[in-house]
């Protein structure tokens, strides 16, 4: 999922491309995102009791 964040990085660094606002902000989103996604703690099932 970070792979056009990155792209977008390295076109600027290494190609001096200067990327353009929208460009910028879905980037943003998509960080935003993917922190969100990894922020959440993960919900495990109850655990059964041994029989």
């Amino acid at each position: 999922m970070l792979v056009p964040v990155v792209g977008i990085l390295l076109a600027w660094l290494v190609l001096g491309e200067t990327p353009a606002l929208g460009e910028i902000l879905g980037g943003m989103l998509v960080l935003a995102g993917v922190f969100w996604a990894n922020g959440r703690p993960l919900r495990l099932p109850p655990a059964r009791p041994a029989p």
